[in-house]
């Protein structure tokens, strides 16, 4: 059986800000925006080694994610409950007994609903390649090497999700056992390989999605720029070289939510991370809000607890909550 040198560690994440959420996986690049209202949690439990990564995620709020795993990695994502429904990945609806698979070199996007967990499997893909060699005598198959979406039986799918959920488990109890991640891992590998041989992984990224993404990006970059801080739907149309229309539509297929709600959220998010900033503490409360594009800050004091379930204040004062259990060994 192949082996990992180097020192396995397991660790657990909890954090009350979807920007921290975004940086709480080890490794990987990522960009998270909160779309609907309510103090937000997130947790991770994960163990992570040199070739492979195995983690459970969860958010309480809906979210717009942009990720990218790590360089030289295969990440296959699986929804950790059965009834998960209102999940997308990359512009496509997908069901819980859905497995996601991204190569690193790809960025993927998910639009997650309320209450969403998924766990994470991350392979360095020359780990994966000796493991199917060793095991079917076979390559890695070439659908694995870009974005794609792989339909489960129920049979595998609770498979799968049980394996990952028994090597947390084992790992939360016993963080020191993070030593043995190969041989808990090898029931998983076998049962991934197994399901990856038929070759049934259908595209999971297209042109359309990728421009989808990036027009997301651009408006984001847009709509938190300091002169379009209060830009409207028609201005960030223009400045897009959109139609309203198209734009609406745009936005509601990838997000699920108007323009407008978009561009608002975006620039509570915005303003939060300023909060949030010890750099940005001098700072006068109105000149903060001024340069996001919010008058009235008893107008804006509302919109904003609503959103985050909390003060303007509470979040200056709090500054950065990481409130981890965090790194176990």
């Amino acid at each position: 059986m192949a082996t990992m040198a180097g020192e396995a560690r397991y660790r657990e994440w909890r954090v009350s800000d979807v920007d921290e959420q975004a940086h709480s996986i080890s490794a990987w690049q990522q960009d998270y925006l909160q779309l609907s209202e309510g103090r937000f949690q997130g947790r991770l439990d994960e163990v992570r080694h040199d070739r492979l990564q195995i983690f459970h995620e969860y958010t309480s709020r809906a979210t717009w994610q942009q990720c990218q795993p790590w360089r030289g990695a295969i990440w296959f994502g699986l929804s950790s409950s059965p009834d998960t429904i209102g999940l997308r990945f990359n512009d496509h609806g997908v069901a819980a007994h859905h497995l996601l698979v991204c190569p690193a070199g790809y960025d993927f996007t998910l639009c997650t609903p309320d209450g969403y967990g998924i766990f994470g499997l991350v392979l360095e893909q020359a780990y994966l390649a000796e493991r199917a060699a060793r095991r079917f005598g076979d390559l890695l198959p070439a659908a694995c090497l870009r974005p794609g979406i792989l339909p489960l039986s129920e049979q595998a799918y609770w498979q799968l999700s049980h394996g990952l959920r028994e090597v947390l488990l084992t790992l939360q109890q016993d963080p020191r056992r993070a030593e043995l991640l190969d041989t808990l891992a090898d029931g998983l590998l076998h049962t991934l390989l197994t399901l990856l041989r038929p070759g049934r992984l259908q595209p999971g990224a297209s042109a359309s999605a990728a421009r989808h993404a990036w027009l997301m990006t651009r408006a984001r970059a847009l709509i938190t720029q300091p002169d379009d801080a209060a830009i409207t739907v028609d201005a960030l149309a223009a400045r897009l070289f959109l139609t309203r229309r198209t734009l609406q539509n745009c936005v509601r297929e990838v997000l699920g939510v108007t323009p407008l709600t978009f561009i608002h959220a975006v620039r509570l998010q915005a303003l939060r991370r300023d909060l949030r900033d010890p750099a940005l503490a001098a700072l006068d409360l109105q000149d903060l809000a001024a340069r996001h594009g919010f008058g009235q800050l008893s107008h804006l004091g509302q919109a904003y607890k609503r959103m985050f379930g909390e003060t303007l204040s509470a979040s200056r004062v709090g500054g950065s909550r990481e409130s981890g259990v965090g790194s176990r060994m």
